[in-house]
């Protein structure tokens, strides 16, 4: 009885031991409550990031190739005017009177017609004068805009630099108020014997090119801006369609946590095709499982604690039926002597002992009846608890079906990685070779800058592949972490489902004891029968002998006695009985109490 009892406290201790694992669960699960606005933000910043990166990328690339295009024409136009220029006869320009010269003529038309056809905003020539400043010599400027012989300009380093015999050219547009937009190329002027004598200038007009640059710049920075807001829509779609069946898992497990079986999963997650379809399908099998087995639990705790009941009812009849025997064959005992000295009281005595035994075969048979009946339930009991057994094994074999999917899609996860590695790896050599490509390309000149293109594009193509590798890797790693996290539980699920087991082969297992035990009260009953089978004889040698009431008395004594012994021992065993079925009908109550915290 003790170790009924410490069952019953080991089965509570284990029960309260999972509630504390699944509250821990619980809490583990609110960490990660926001993993929606986690993967918007993170989803957000990636492409939002590569965006910006692309559009900076391609309006530097553009600002660069217009800019360059625009040095290219303004140097080819100065290179050109150069040749318009003679010489000789522009050392000779000294003064503003020198005007009026036809080469001076005849030079500032050349000048003014080239910066007509080439499209150059300004096109002039100076020279340095005795004080170290720079003098206009020729301009080929509008007649409104015309710098005249003698005019002069501070030194610059882009002066200094051609005047050292080197060709100057800008490399970024210039934009000043007033003057408009413009990118400068300047060429030395050399007489025959490779003296610098002045240079040329072209200030190239880029006022279309930069107004569309900066045009290309807000566009762009609208389209980032369009981008940004689709992105952050299907970020939160995306999220939105990653969270919301986890969420439901979560919530649904807190019903499973406060033991309410009555929710069902919702049709929505059960149609998914994806694993979140598998974890709802998985939920669901749990759920019908645990129903199935609390609901048969349920009924067998019923009926055993009704039985139990019952069978106590009866223990306690036929305990109060063997004092009452036992009193009645102590007084028997007692009043034998008298028997011998008043036959009439010896036949009332003897009247009364048939009576009472008539009673006590009548009581024997009710007994026998009550005791065939609890046994009958009790093998009904082990019936059900032979289907429990059999249920708790199924469970168990799901269990492990549902380990072995989740074990499975870490299998998965891995190839995934693997996957990723490989195509990360694809990318570094396509990166290598878009870099021997742009080498080539940049060695084989003007032939090969279409081929350059196409080499950088190939390596940024292989820098976003690599990048997204990058971040199939951390999915990865998050859904491998996940998996295992799934493995954990079902390891407990494993553990909780063997204990149950272990609880319910304990149950089959008191059930064969209290069937033994009826069968030791049936023999008892059957002796007791037997026994008052003789008692009867013996009150008809009474009725008839009364002549010999002293021999009488002293049979009838000493089968009182015996009569005594056996209702001494029939009551102890009915105590033994007793105690067992108070036992089992605790045990019975506990299974109920337990069974009622479910929600079905």
């Amino acid at each position: 009885m003790y170790m009924k009892g410490k069952n019953v406290t080991i089965f509570k201790n284990k029960f309260i031991k999972g509630m504390a694992m699944k509250n821990l669960s619980k809490s583990k699960l609110s960490m990660s409550r926001s993993i929606k606005v986690k993967i918007t933000v993170f989803f957000l910043i990636i492409v939002l990031s590569i965006v910006t990166l692309l559009s900076v990328i391609l309006y530097l690339q553009c600002a660069a190739m217009v800019t360059k295009e625009a040095s290219d024409r303004a140097y080819e136009t100065v290179e050109e005017a150069s040749n318009a220029i003679d010489v000789g006869e522009f050392v000779k320009l000294q003064t503003i009177e020198d005007e009026k010269n036809p080469s001076y003529i005849q030079m500032r038309q050349n000048l003014e017609y080239i910066r007509k056809i080439s499209g150059a905003k300004y096109i002039f020539t100076m020279r340095k004068n005795d004080d170290g400043n720079f003098m206009y010599v020729v301009d080929g400027s509008a007649i409104e805009e015309i710098s005249h012989i003698g005019d002069t300009e501070e030194s610059m380093p882009a002066f200094e630099k051609v005047w050292s015999g080197e060709v100057y050219k800008d490399e970024k547009i210039h934009h000043e108020e007033g003057w408009g937009s413009f990118i400068s190329s300047y060429y030395p002027l050399k007489d025959n014997q490779g003296n610098v004598v002045g240079f040329i200038a072209v200030d190239y007009d880029v006022e279309s090119v930069y107004l569309g640059l900066n045009k290309f710049k807000t566009t762009s920075i609208i389209i980032f801006l369009g981008f940004a807001v689709i992105i952050l829509i299907c970020g939160l779609l995306l999220s939105n369609s990653i969270s919301k069946p986890i969420k439901n898992a979560v919530e649904y497990s807190k019903e499973l946590e406060n033991l309410n079986l009555t929710k069902d999963v919702s049709q929505r997650d059960l149609n998914r095709k994806d694993e979140f379809g598998d974890l709802a399908h998985a939920l669901h099998s749990i759920t019908d499982s645990f129903r199935d087995i609390i609901g048969k639990i349920s009924d067998s705790s019923e009926q055993m604690a009704a039985a139990s009941q019952e069978f106590t009812a009866v223990s306690q009849e036929s305990a109060t039926a063997v004092e009452e025997i036992s009193r009645t064959v102590e007084e028997i005992a007692n009043g034998a002597s008298d028997q011998a000295k008043n036959t009439e009281e010896g036949a009332s005595k003897a009247v009364l002992l048939g009576e009472i035994i008539d009673t006590d075969i009548e009581y024997t048979k009710n007994i026998n009846n009550t005791v065939s009946n609890v046994t009958q339930i009790v093998n009904e009991g082990l019936v059900e608890i032979e289907n429990l057994s059999r249920v708790t094994d199924e469970n168990n074999i799901a269990n492990k079906k549902i380990s072995d999917v989740i074990l499975k899609t870490n299998e998965s996860s891995d190839k995934i990685s693997e996957a990723s590695n490989f195509i990360a790896s694809i990318a570094n050599q396509t990166n290598l070779l878009a870099l021997n490509a742009a080498i080539e390309a940049a060695r084989a000149g003007e032939a090969g800058k279409g081929f350059a293109v196409v080499a950088d594009e190939i390596r940024k193509m292989a820098e976003q592949s690599a990048n997204s590798t990058h971040i199939i890797e951390q999915i990865v790693n998050e859904l491998q972490l996940n998996a295992k996290n799934a493995v954990d539980t079902m390891k407990r699920v494993s553990e909780i489902t063997n204990e149950q087991t272990q609880s319910v082969i304990k149950n089959k297992n008191n059930y064969k004891l209290i069937e033994e035990a009826m069968k030791e009260s049936q023999k008892a009953i059957e002796r007791l029968k037997a026994s008052g089978e003789e008692m009867y004889d013996m009150k008809n040698e009474i009725m008839s002998t009364l002549e010999n009431l002293s021999s009488i008395a002293e049979e009838n004594s000493a089968a009182t006695q015996e009569v005594t012994a056996s209702m001494e021992e029939q009551a102890a065993s009915m105590e033994e009985i007793a105690s067992s079925s108070g036992d089992l009908s605790q045990l019975a109550q506990d299974l109920q109490n337990t069974i009622l915290k479910f929600k079905i």
